[in-house]
């Protein structure tokens, strides 16, 4: 059939003016990102970063350096504890709040003396690195060394509490047995229930381990709990995490004893 090419014109020049006519079509979905929003990475969720960071950093020029563990909690506090390695002195903590930086990809300690500690700290995966005075990173042939890495296993610079020992629980006390575990040196502490005492441990993958500890020699009516918690100690070989628990396993994977994470806010005390 042919065609009169007159009339295909006339359509289509009818159908463009209809269309013309009718209201646009309206946008839906999400709206393009801006500059920013393409450029800047979100800020880290809160189980990315919470948690302990520890590590030994350079004092100044100095490569011995500075041993720094940084604990930061949910609601944005945290607790900073350094130590000059060759100066055998003893523990600084610090401890305030702190807030994130245009971008959230860096943080900044509050409520501390800015002019001779490090207040900005970049955040990774599983590591925190050290900025200079004005959050800019450090430069020079020990930059490298300005990073903490993060405690995944979630038992350091936390004090935890005795709630269960060979099989018997433990009476509620004012000053329960505790045991504490600093990122830095391998070194543990804590109140037998008696005496205080102090040491090493050995951490590795899943196993756990106490070299015999050193303790006050203090006289106590009752050191039946004391023996059996540092017997425990002595027997660890590995650990588990239940339900915010810690139970110390000997070489057959049966509890020795159960301690509990304390309270924040009393976390260093032995």
């Amino acid at each position: 059939m042919k065609i009169n090419a007159g009339y295909l014109l006339a359509v289509f020049v009818g159908t463009l003016a209809a269309c013309s006519r009718q209201a646009p079509p309206e946008v839906t979905g999400s709206p393009a990102p801006t500059m920013e929003e393409e450029t800047t990475p979100a800020r880290p969720t809160a189980s990315d970063w919470v948690g302990v960071y520890a590590g030994i950093v350079p004092d100044g020029e100095e490569k011995a350096g500075v041993e720094t563990a940084l604990r930061l909690l949910p609601d944005t506090t945290y607790t900073l504890t350094t130590r000059r390695v060759e100066a055998s002195a003893e523990p600084e903590t610090y401890t305030g709040r702190f807030s994130w930086e245009p971008g959230g990809q860096s943080l900044k300690l509050l409520d501390i003396d800015s002019t001779d500690r490090p207040i900005y700290y970049k955040v990774g995966k599983n590591y925190l690195r050290q900025m200079d005075m004005i959050n800019v990173p450090i430069e020079g042939s020990l930059s490298q060394l300005y990073y903490l890495n993060k405690d995944v296993s979630g038992l350091m610079e936390q004090r935890w509490e005795l709630v269960r020992v060979a099989g018997e629980e433990v009476k509620a006390m004012k000053r329960p047995p505790s045991l504490y575990l600093e990122a830095n040196g391998n070194r543990a502490s804590g109140f037998a229930g008696c005496n205080t005492y102090r040491g090493t441990y050995t951490l590795e993958r899943q196993g756990l381990s106490f070299p015999p500890m050193m303790a006050t020699k203090m006289a106590c009516e009752d050191l039946d709990l004391e023996q059996h918690f540092l017997n425990a100690l002595r027997l660890t070989m590995n650990y588990r995490m239940e339900d915010g628990m810690l139970v110390l396993l000997d070489n057959r994977q049966e509890e020795l004893a159960t301690l509990r994470a304390a309270e924040a806010r009393n976390m260093r005390q032995r």
